[in-house]
Order: C-alpha cells, then sequence, then structure tokens
C-alpha cells in the first residue's frame, strides 16, 4: 500500500504593538508539494529545506531517496536515489553524510557533496545504524551489536575505512548529538531511559539525568536541551548538570525539538508548541500533528503522516 506524507508551512510570529509580541496560530490550507514516500529528518540550511524520503513498505524501502528544494518549493533537487531505508543525516562544511538503515540488515553509512554529485560509501555491512554526528575528523554513529543486548558507538574516518569502538550504552539510543567534543546520547542505562554522556577519545560514559524522554534532544552555542518528564532541561556551555528551562505537562508525549536563534519548538502529535528563549513564554503555534518540522522566521515546515503537503496559513 502507498504510504503518502505530507508538510505544512505554518506562519509564526506576529508582532502586536512593541510590547506584546506574539506567535500566531494558523489554520488555512493550501498545497505546498505533493506525493512524498515518507519524508522524515527534515533540515533547514541556507534557505534550503533537505529530507529524507523513506520509500514504500511494498518495495521494502529500497526507493528511498535524499532531496532539497528552496523555501520558494519552485525546484526540487533529488540529490540521491535507490536508497535503501534512509535515515538521519547531518553536515559538515563541505558534505552530507546519511545512514541507510537498511531492510532488517546492512546498514551503511555514505556521504555526498553539498552541492551534488557522486554518492561516496564510508561504511558498509552494520547489523543496524540509525543515528549519526559528525566532528572535524570522524562521523560517529550507533549500532546494535547482535547477540549481546547493548548498542556500540563508532567512529569511522570521514573518507571511509574501518570503524573504531567508542563506548556503549544499553539497549537502543533515542538520539544522539556532538557538543562541544563530547557525544550525548538518550538510551537505556540499566531499566531507566537516561540522558549519557560518551568521551570520545576515552570511552568513558556518566549518567547526567535519568527518566529523559524519547528522542527530544537538540544542542547549539547556547547548551544542550532535553526533555525530562514535563521539563525541558538545559545544560548551559560550561556547565555539568542539567537545570530546568520551562516546564509543561504536554512535554511527556512530543516527537521533536527544534532549534532556531530566537525560539525552541517542541514538536508533537498535539502541535508544536514555541518557546521563546529570552522571556521563556510558550505559545502553540499550530494545532496539528507534526512527525517532524524545522521553523524560519514566519514560518513552520511540518511533516504530516498520510496526507499531501500542504501550507498552513493565518
Amino acid at each position: 500500500m502507498k504510504r503518502l506524507w505530507c508538510w505544512s508551512l505554518v506562519g509564526l510570529v506576529s508582532l502586536v504593538g512593541h510590547a506584546h509580541a506574539q506567535a500566531q496560530v494558523f489554520k488555512k490550507d493550501s498545497t505546498f508539494m505533493a506525493w512524498q514516500e515518507g519524508p522524515t529528518n527534515i533540515t533547514l540550511r541556507n534557505n534550503q529545506l533537505y529530507w529524507t524520503n523513506q520509500g514504500l513498505i511494498a518495495n521494502r524501502f529500497r526507493d528511498g531517496s535524499l532531496v532539497t528544494v528552496p523555501l520558494t518549493g519552485k525546484k526540487v533537487q533529488v540529490l540521491a536515489d535507490k536508497l535503501n531505508f534512509p535515515g538521519p543525516f547531518v553536515f559538515d562544511a563541505t558534505h552530507i553524510y546519511w545512514t541507510n538503515m537498511g531492510y532488517k540488515s546492512d546498514a551503511s553509512i555514505w556521504r555526498l557533496p553539498i552541492t551534488g554529485g557522486k554518492s561516496q560509501l564510508i561504511v558498509r555491512g552494520l547489523p543496524d545504524v540509525e543515528y549519526l554526528a559528525v566532528g572535524p575528523r570522524h562521523v560517529y554513529f550507533a549500532r546494535k551489536v547482535r547477540h549481546k543486548g547493548f548498542t556500540a558507538i563508532a567512529r569511522v574516518a570521514k573518507t571511509g575505512g574501518a570503524s573504531k569502538f567508542v563506548g556503549t550504552v544499553n539497549k537502543l539510543i533515542g538520539a544522539m548529538v556532538l557538543h562541544r567534543g563530547a557525544l550525548y546520547v538518550v538510551g537505556y542505562w540499566g531499566k531507566a531511559s537516561a540522558l549519557i554522556r560518551v568521551d570520545p577519545p576515552s570511552g568513558k560514559t556518566a549518567v547526567l539525568a535519568r527518566g529523559v524522554n524519547w528522542r527530544q534532544l537538540a544542542a547549539d552555542d547556547t547548551g544542550l536541551y532535553f526533555v525530562q518528564g514535563k521539563n525541558l532541561m538545559r545544560i548551559a556551555p560550561g556547565k555539568q548538570q542539567p537545570k530546568r528551562f520551562v516546564r509543561n505537562r504536554r512535554f511527556r508525549a512530543g516527537f521533536s525539538l527544534k532549534l532556531s536563534t530566537d525560539a525552541i519548538y517542541w514538536i508533537s502529535a498535539s502541535g508544536t508548541i514555541r518557546i521563546d528563549r529570552k522571556k521563556r513564554r510558550q505559545r502553540w503555534i499550530y494545532r496539528g500533528r507534526c512527525v517532524d518540522a524545522v521553523a524560519t522566521p514566519t514560518a513552520l515546515y511540518c511533516a504530516r503522516t498520510y496526507k499531501e503537503m500542504i501550507q498552513v496559513v493565518k
């Protein structure tokens, strides 16, 4: 059965006077782009949207693709096609790196020049790879270790070669970012989910917080952000311990966190909440399901399940 996914373009901010700037909810739909096959991992870079299409179940997800389109939505460019269940991707200054998670086996990692060109295989023959992070010289990834019951963190040179073990966490991982030289992962430590810091040179691990919510992890120059129960937490630069940034009872059921210069976006099946970084005010900006989304100063691009791509306006 063919899977139809969609995105939404949602207006975000309307200034009402100088003292009462608030994000507004936008409701009216119009078609933006249609017939994508499972779009996810939406990323915004230099006014270009990037995403992966995971492909069709009927084809065992072997018809996935990595695509990009300008914010005008006028010209879609397929950067790589015939991918085997593509997963998350990351950027450095010159390349895009992504995973082919495979259909039950044979996962691999690839890269491609941002300007387009020929794809380069970095490593293959892995049992399962889903999460990536990129550093100055290496690509870091999480892989399951068969018959051992734990997940290994490994690295491989950007140009390819043999992978090297870095550290381990128990069972699955829900997210991974490289932040200020250390890897931060959401996984299981014992029987509970946790935020775990992994030091790549030494392989040492440290549990920073327990009861951390699945997949909700993001970082930029202002710190590392994650959700713990009803709390959005932050580890500020130069600090080791997390502190509460804001609280909301709905945070328990989110899909992801996305960061912009002036706001943090919490994305869920119920909708998207915008959190002002400076004043820490929270407001619904969209009341509709988003599997994944990114924001600009004037819009929210949202992937919704089994729909065409739509544009939501005021």
